[in-house]
């Protein structure tokens, strides 16, 4: 019974299934580098150690900051621009709120958008659902995205279709590491735009050049 565990750019399947992540955390420590200061985040949701791990589970240790799935607790300026837009940040100002922006802020907001919780949709209709890790397209979908960093990658390039981000910058957005290798980057990028080709979205693909990802609606 196998659970996908990440920490950073280490990943890999284990038979953990029925053990906590306590026992985990001290099981990978050494082969992971996990630090007592990192979170435990199981299926995009921050759990305690002492959380029953199931077969098919992704277990991700990260830092409190950054975007690591879910909504974070706190928001930047630059991050609200990158993945939600700026006139979210503008909504926000109006509202009296300041940096840092809270979680509770940022889900107020985007539930105040939108009919269904946790939602952001972004132009042509593509829709990235914070609280279900799924994808909405039109009328196609939910589609589930089973792996926390392509959905990590997908909601980075969503919030702003047709731009081209650079590895450097992905790196430090998704992967809140910037020592992550590009090799790295590209093939989670590959394996999110497998991904869709599975779903299938025809409209909806990832595109490279220059050293840069962007998610392209058609």
């Amino acid at each position: 019974m196998s659970v996908r565990v990440i920490n950073g750019a280490n990943e890999g399947f284990y038979p953990l299934a029925g053990k906590t992540i306590g026992e985990v955390r001290k099981a990978l420590r050494d082969i992971f580098s996990i630090s007592p200061r990192l979170l435990a985040m199981r299926n995009g949701n921050y759990c305690e150690d002492t959380t029953v791990l199931e077969d098919g589970d992704n277990l991700e240790f990260c830092l409190v900051s950054g975007m690591k799935g879910g909504v974070p607790d706190f928001w930047s300026e630059s991050e609200i621009l990158d993945f939600i837009g700026p006139s979210a940040l503008d909504e926000l100002k109006k509202m009296g709120c300041e940096e840092p922006y809270t979680k509770q802020q940022v889900s107020g907001l985007v539930i105040s958008w939108s009919s269904k919780s946790g939602v952001v949709e972004a132009p042509n209709k593509l829709i990235v659902d914070f609280t279900t890790m799924t994808l909405r397209y039109g009328e196609q979908g939910p589609y589930k995205i089973d792996n926390s960093l392509k959905y990590r990658l997908l909601n980075r390039l969503s919030s702003r279709p047709g731009v081209y981000v650079h590895l450097d910058k992905l790196k430090r957005d998704v992967w809140n590491d910037e020592y992550v290798s590009d090799d790295v980057v590209n093939r989670q990028a590959r394996y999110a735009r497998e991904a869709l080709e599975e779903i299938p979205l025809p409209t909806v693909t990832l595109d490279y050049k220059r050293h840069s990802w962007a998610l392209l609606l058609d």
